[in-house]
Order: structure tokens, then C-alpha cells, then sequence
């Protein structure tokens, strides 16, 4: 989870390093330690630990410090670069007893889990972008802007596909008690009054509500160098036979898919569920799991006696990990721990992710993922017919506009079949628990009835800006390993003159993205590929004594 640093105490204290950090019950630290703060979009409010019995308002500071390795074994020199990096003054918050009385301060799930001192909730984030970047070699990071800088031809250029929220557009969460924002010059929150002035101020939403198809199947766009064609593949080899679209149908279009598949033909399921970056992983809630997969304790073992490949068919859309899970979301009783049933885990093969609707009916999200995926196959055959990844057919033209996302296992990188250990890790929370009952009650009417929350299977190997700045709330997503199988990011193609736009490359097959760079110069393609392809291509271009196509990622670099 998006942990930083904040000292326990006041701000305005030693900008530089902490003496030490404190991983335990805040009631346990020493004062002046340095504490983990886990940034937590599903929490309406900024909450920090403090002395006393009950909670109370307050309008006070919290120093943001940087983390990276101060909560490793040996931090080494760690703890001084633990330095302030932001300031947050005069900001709203709950001052909540630290002794664990009112709630507990643990976070995380039955794998693994630690205590924080502070939220940093929505009502501070509404007000920011926050971007988390997750490369997988590096360590992850997290930035604020006021606003995320570039035009939206730029972030599209960058491979950031953006998915406006759920209809209305907006921030949802008409029941929380938070009402207040930084920057706010008065604030009245918890039900107490602090600005005499005002009796009551306006609720203000936090929550962000995204449209998501659960489950689609593991194709993707291949390019067949042999045959000169671009083909729909579920597997490292382009078997036309085994394709299967996200709603099930036989065949790709750029039209709306009218049918959804029956039987045992594989298909993805309509979701929706709401962005929680201070949640490990996806949770679901059990109504939710039944109606897609049914009981899930029926589910098929994620590692059969086949070994880790389990040679599971496209019919397969989720498996049992155990039923020992336990949740400990920031500000919320636990689940699966002490007197309650350890909580299910399963896994799901994928999950795709499109922009919200701007009316209250439309088309599911599966069948707007299967759209923008007809939409990049008809790009793929646009380079091999006229050098250009627009789509060939007028009719996908407005298709591949739209953007999409899909996480978990985006195609199959073995001929043995799937590989569970990629799919995405899912709680199974009762929809009868507190967190459950609270968030869904808080964003219907105005949205659909979630089915559960989206947490930290959205950050992993991912480049995330959480924009609540722009006009229409949303999120923007590129991959950071693109190419790897568990990423892929469509971000708006449309045509331009001249120079190719850089964001019609992304999602194309890493062999026919490096014929465009090498063969056909269309260098600002680079991006799309992986770092390592990057490099490679560059190596090869040093040593055949050309000059090195891709320069930000280069030979030996």
C-alpha cells in the first residue's frame, strides 16, 4: 500500500531525517519517531493519531516525509533521507485516539499488515493529483500536483489512458461526515461546529466509482510476421479458434456488441467498484462474488496438481486461493480475524477498466472494452496496409478514441495455459460488514451499486495518476513494463498529419512496434516497447554502426 513518513508531534519541527521509525501501535511510539502515513482514497477523512479518549475536530498541519527503504530491517542510511517533502497547513482533520480505543490503526490483509499513524483521506486528496509510479525495479513513488501538467493529446502521447468516473462524472459520497477541504477557510465536520459562523456546511463526495469489466478473457492483438496479419490471439501463438472477445461473441466490431455469450464460452462480467488505494490488492463482496462466479469456495484450486501452470481453459475466470484472509482496511473494524470467519481468497484472471458513461444508460463496459479492442486490431492491420497505426475501416475510427485498461493476465505467455500465480489477489468481504454496507450506501443512488473495491491490483507495475483536479474527475494509467502480459493501457488514438501520434502505438505487438521504429522511423513509438526492448534494439543499432533509435533508454543504460 502507499505508505510515506510523518514524525509524531508538531509540524515545524527538523525538516531532515528521522532519529527512528515506528512500524507498531502508535500508542507504542516513542515521542518524535517517525511513523508510516498510508494515503487512502476510500477515506473521506484525514485522520491522524492523537492523545485523548474521543475523537475530535481539528484544523492542523501534517509533514509528508519521503519512505523509500525506512521500513526495510536494515534502513541504513534511509533515516536521513527521510526529509519533509510537504507541509500540509491548516488542514482538516479527525484527531483519533491513538491508544486503538475508537478504531485500530492496523492496515493491510492476513499476509501482511502494519500500523500507521495518519490518513491522508479524501478530503486532502480532492483537492490534488496524486500520481504513484511502480516500475518494478525501482523503488515505487508518490508525487502531489495542484494540477497533473500536459495537454490531454500529451498524457495520451505519454500511453496514459484516462477513465473519466462512473455517470455523473463526478466524485460521489453523500453520507460522509467529512464536509470539509483543504483550503477550506472554515470547516464543520463530525458533527460539531467549528466555524460559529455556519451552521452546517455542504457534504463534499471523495469517492471515485469506475465502470470495469470483471474477468474478460486473456486475448490480446498478435501480429502473425509470416502470414503479414494481425489476428486476435489468447496464447503466445495466433490460434484464431482459440479467440474469445471480452463479452464472448465470435467476432470482433466496432459496433456495440449487441449479445453477451451463454453457456460455456467465456465472458467478461459488468462491475463496479470504487478506486481504494489504502486496500491491498481487489476486494469483492460476496453477493457480488456469488452472482459473478457463483459460491466461491466451488471454485477450481489456483494451484492444481499440475503444477503452477494449472492448464486452465478460457472457461476458467477465477479460482480458490484459501479461506484464511483477513482485512484491515484504515479506519474500519478488521475482517476474518478474532470471532469472524477468516475471510475467502480467490484470484481473477483480469480486469478491464473503460471510461464512464455520461447518461445514466449505455453500453456495459465489456462490450466498450471489446469496441476499443476491434478498434486496435484495426490499427495493427492500418500499419501493415498503409505504414500508419490509424484504424484501416472509417467506422473504427471514433472506436479508437476510447480509452481502456486491463490488469491481471492480459494474454497467456505459456503454451501450457494460465498461469494463476499472475491473476489478480481478491478478498471476498460479506456484504453485511460495515466498510461494505457504508459504501454502498454512500455512492447509490448517484452511481451503481458497487461491487467492491479497487485497490492496490490498480498500482502494481503501473504509472496511476489519481486526477481529481481535472474537470472530469478520473484516473489516467499507463504500464510501466508494457509488453510483460499484465498490463495493457489504450490510451486515445486519432489521426493526425504528419508525424505518427505516439499514442496509436501503444497496446501494439512488441515485434510489429519494432518494424514501425527500425523499418518505417516512426521513432516516437519507442515509448511503447518495454525498457528492455528499448535497450535492445538500441544495442543492435550501435552495433551495426547506426544511431540508436530509441536515446531515452539506451545500450548498456
Amino acid at each position: 500500500m502507499p505508505r510515506l513518513l510523518s514524525a509524531l508531534g508538531p509540524c515545524g519541527g527538523e525538516a531532515g531525517g528521522c532519529a527512528s521509525v515506528c512500524s507498531g501501535p502508535p500508542a507504542t511510539c516513542p515521542e518524535g519517531a517517525c511513523m508510516p502515513i498510508v494515503i487512502d482514497s476510500l477515506s473521506p477523512v484525514t485522520a491522524i493519531a492523537g492523545d485523548g479518549q474521543q475523537v475530535r475536530p481539528d484544523r492542523g498541519c501534517i509533514e509528508v516525509r519521503a519512505a523509500g527503504g525506512a521500513l526495510a530491517e536494515d534502513p541504513g542510511d534511509a533515516l536521513d533521507d527521510a526529509v519533509t517533502r510537504f507541509r500540509f497547513l491548516e488542514l482538516p482533520m479527525a484527531v483519533v485516539p491513538k491508544d486503538e480505543s475508537v478504531w485500530s490503526w492496523q492496515v493491510g490483509d492476513g499476509r501482511a499488515s502494519s500500523h500507521v499513524g495518519a490518513i491522508l483521506g479524501g478530503n486532502l486528496l480532492r483537492t490534488l493529483a496524486v500520481r504513484f509510479v511502480d516500475s518494478g525495479d525501482l523503488q515505487p513513488t508518490v508525487a502531489f500536483y495542484r494540477s497533473f501538467p500536459g495537454s490531454e493529446a500529451t498524457l495520451a502521447n505519454q500511453g496514459r489512458a484516462f477513465l473519466p468516473l462512473q455517470f455523473p462524472g463526478q466524485l460521489l459520497g453523500k453520507e460522509i461526515t467529512d464536509v470539509c477541504s483543504a483550503g477550506d477557510e472554515s470547516c464543520d465536520f463530525l458533527g460539531i461546529r467549528i466555524d460559529t459562523d455556519r451552521v452546517r456546511s455542504l457534504i463534499q463526495p471523495t469517492h471515485m466509482v469506475l465502470d470495469a469489466c470483471l474477468a474478460p478473457p486473456p486475448a490480446l492483438i498478435d501480429y502473425d510476421e509470416e502470414a503479414r496479419r494481425c489476428v486476435v490471439a489468447v496464447g503466445t501463438q495466433p490460434i484464431d479458434q482459440e479467440f474469445a472477445s471480452p463479452t464472448g461473441n465470435a467476432a470482433l466490431s466496432c459496433h456495440s456488441a449487441t449479445a453477451i455469450a451463454t453457456g460455456d464460452r467465456p465472458s467478461g462480467q459488468a462491475a463496479s467498484l470504487v478506486v481504494a488505494t489504502g486496500v491491498p490488492g481487489l476486494v469483492l463482496f460476496r453477493d457480488s462474488v456469488e452472482r459473478f462466479f457463483g459460491d466461491p469456495l466451488a471454485l477450481p484450486a489456483c494451484v492444481p496438481d499440475q503444477g503452477t501452470f494449472g492448464g486452465f481453459g478460457l472457461e476458467i475466470a477465477a479460482c480458490l486461493d484459501g479461506v484464511d484472509g483477513a482485512l484491515y482496511a484504515p479506519g474500519w473494524p478488521a475482517a476474518g480475524v478474532g470471532d469472524e470467519a477468516p475471510l475467502t481468497r480467490i484470484r481473477v484472471r483480469s480486469l478491464g477498466l473503460v471510461p464512464g458513461l455520461t447518461n445514466a444508460t449505455g453500453i456495459p463496459p465489456c462490450q466498450r472494452l471489446e469496441v476499443r479492442t476491434a478498434a486496435l486490431k484495426e490499427q495493427c492491420s492500418g500499419v501493415l496496409d498503409n505504414q500508419l497505426p490509424y484504424p484501416i475501416s472509417e467506422k473504427c475510427t471514433g472506436a479508437a478514441t476510447q480509452d481502456a485498461v486491463v490488469l491481471g493476465e492480459v494474454h497467456l505467455t505459456s503454451s501450457l495455459g494460465a498461469n494463476p500465480t499472475r491473476w489478480l489477489r481478491v478478498l471476498v468481504l460479506p456484504e453485511d460488514h460495515p466498510l461494505a454496507m457504508a459504501i454502498r450506501r454512500d455512492v447509490t443512488p448517484e452511481a451503481l451499486q458497487p461491487d467492491g473495491l479497487l485497490g492496490t491490483s490498480l498500482l502494481r507495475r503501473t504509472d496511476v495518476i489519481l486526477d481529481y483536479t481535472d474537470e472530469s474527475p478520473g484516473i489516467r494509467v499507463a504500464c510501466t513494463a508494457p509488453g510483460e502480459g499484465s498490463c495493457l493501457a489504450l490510451p486515445s488514438c486519432s489521426r493526425r498529419s504528419g508525424s505518427v501520434a505516439p499514442s496509436c502505438c501503444h497496446g501494439l505487438p512488441p515485434s510489429l512496434l519494432t518494424e514501425m521504429i527500425v523499418d518505417l522511423g516512426h521513432y516516437g513509438c519507442c515509448p511503447a516497447l518495454s525498457v528492455a526492448a528499448q535497450q535492445e534494439l538500441n544495442c543492435r543499432a550501435v552495433a551495426e554502426g547506426r544511431e540508436a533509435p530509441c536515446p531515452e533508454n539506451p545500450c548498456g543504460g
